[in-house]
């Protein structure tokens, strides 16, 4: 054997021993996916052996799941598992549930929780000592923190710190265009501002108050040049309204308490990664940390980015002004419609409106917020890297409507344009806490697709049932919107549009005037077989 062999077999022997903490894993898997350098050079730059770095490769996807998850030290440098994995898993689960409603936790909570878990996979004679729940701490990097005030303080250091450290780190492999936000609000689709003040201090989470709500999802891209058809949650599956109505312009669902469930999340992320997967993009949707938003692992076009716990004020775009912006439009187009009543000679307390004139105006709503709005929001949240400070949404023009509404005696002075706007911004949106077996049955069932919190109910005050339009009707209406346009000096763009959509009229008019129906054609079998006799 040649002396050099011998010495560089020495050099590989002697070797100091190098364990790489979790952020270092992922720069190096970062850097073998860039394809700059060969993996033998990327190994030894990080001091490691080729085999190492295979191991690492190989296990890529847990590594990139505990980084990206926003729960874990980034400095750890061991991922040991659990003796019971299924335990570990379920509480782990409950726990994210509780943390997410800031529900205050202690170790005997924790124990005794664990214990009901076991109890419930099978395993009635296992107990929590302290040093399964000290592991379990560590493995997941929980600890106690005293919390004050009804909701936890958002830390600006963790913030600052997640931002540097995973939100750039990932954005790094996304084109602005693929990275999108989805977060639900919940909204009194009925509320005037005669009944605002009333609600304005309280909370809503379930009851009279929660009668005539619905849970809206709006999701936007980073750049603002995408948003995705809105997902609206009421407590009725085919209200009467809807009836003879056969596409609405958003995406509906419904169960008892009009919330997101894990079943709805599911169900509304499968299509949008179809989507991406059919254009042949990679993309990024962030979301909080809350129960319903699980990460579904068998997606081929979605990664998902789970916000830290108590920071979505500060780092969610939606929650940085899209939101509000969305709302202020819905409140605007409602009083614009109740100044068009008023001034018609009705009063005001007999207008109303039904949940198919709600989606209708929620979906305007959500077509108002501009490009620039969901631009500068990212921007407010820190997902760009220039100066935020003087980060602006555009204005819904809602205060001239909620002062005129004033002068008119219709509603109180003392009340606010935000007070108006966010009269809901407390609502529940998700269920609470879940109980043992839903939290098992939801871990062993991650790919049930159908909504246990449905419910038919017998009673729908979303609106009665609306008459058919006619086409001579719906002709007049246009006719009469010509000449609307045409004594305003209307542009001879807008009179066009009104002509395509009457073309458009016609075209239905005549599909349905010649859709055969099932008597018909039986009766036209019957005469050609008796031609033919």
């Amino acid at each position: 054997m040649s002396t050099e062999h011998t010495s560089e077999r020495y050099r590989s022997s002697s070797r100091k021993l190098v364990t790489l903490s979790l952020k270092r894993k992922i720069e190096l898997i970062q850097c073998v996916e860039s394809g700059g350098k060969r993996k033998k050079e990327i190994a030894s730059d990080f001091g490691i052996a080729p085999n190492t770095l295979s191991t690492i490769l190989r296990d890529k996807d847990r590594y990139q799941r505990l980084f990206y998850g926003g729960k874990t030290d980034l400095n750890k440098k061991r991922a040991r598992g659990a003796v019971h994995e299924d335990v570990d898993e379920a509480l782990l689960a409950w726990f994210t549930c509780a943390r997410s409603d800031n529900v205050p936790l202690s170790g005997p909570i924790l124990m005794g929780k664990a214990e009901e878990l076991a109890k419930k996979l099978g395993k009635p004679d296992w107990s929590c000592s302290v040093g399964w729940l000290d592991r379990f701490k560590k493995r997941h990097s929980i600890a106690c923190k005293s919390m004050s005030g009804e909701r936890a303080a958002v830390d600006e250091e963790t913030t600052d710190s997640w931002k540097a450290e995973v939100l750039h780190s990932i954005l790094s492999k996304y084109h602005p265009r693929d990275v999108f936000n989805a977060d639900e609000t919940g909204i009194f689709w009925r509320l005037l501002p005669d009944k605002t003040l009333a609600f304005r201090h309280e909370k809503c989470h379930g009851g009279k108050k929660s009668k005539e709500r619905v849970t809206a999802m709006v999701c936007a891209n980073m750049d603002g040049t995408e948003k995705m058809p809105l997902l609206v949650i009421e407590k009725f599956k085919n209200p009467r309204c809807f009836k003879r109505i056969r596409k609405l312009p958003v995406d509906y669902e419904a169960n008892k308490r009009a919330w997101m469930t894990r079943e709805l999340f599911i169900k509304w992320v499968r299509p949008f990664d179809a989507r991406m997967s059919k254009a042949k993009r990679k993309v990024l949707l962030v979301v909080d940390n809350c129960s319903s938003h699980i990460n579904i692992p068998d997606l081929k076009a979605t990664e998902f980015l789970f916000l830290p716990p108590n920071a979505t004020a500060k780092l969610q775009p939606c929650d940085c002004g899209i939101i509000k912006n969305f709302k202020s439009h819905y409140r605007s187009l409602m009083l614009r419609k109740l100044l068009q009543h008023i001034e018609s000679g009705m009063r005001p307390g007999e207008f109303s409106i039904n949940l198919l004139d709600s989606v209708m105006l929620l979906e305007q709503a959500w077509n108002l917020v501009t490009m620039t709005t969901v631009k500068n929001c990212f921007r407010k949240a820190g997902f760009y890297t220039d100066d935020n400070s003087d980060v602006e949404t555009e204005d819904a023009n809602i205060r001239p409507l909620v002062r005129e509404l004033i002068d008119r005696g219709v509603i109180d002075a003392s009340l606010t344009e935000d007070e108006f706007i966010e009269v809901d911004s407390e609502l529940s949106v998700s269920p609470g806490l879940p109980t043992a077996s839903e939290i098992i049955g939801s871990l062993q069932s991650s790919e049930k697709t159908g909504n246990p919190l449905h419910i038919e109910s017998e009673e729908d005050d979303c609106g009665d049932e609306l008459p058919p339009v006619s086409h001579y009707e719906a002709s007049n209406c246009l006719q009469k919107l010509r000449v609307f346009v045409a004594q305003r000096d209307g542009d001879s763009d807008l009179l066009e549009k009104l002509n395509k959509l009457e073309r458009q009229i016609d075209v239905f008019a005549m599909e349905n005037r010649f859709q055969p129906t099932l008597e018909s054609f039986f009766s036209a079998s019957t005469v050609g077989r008796s031609g033919c006799m």
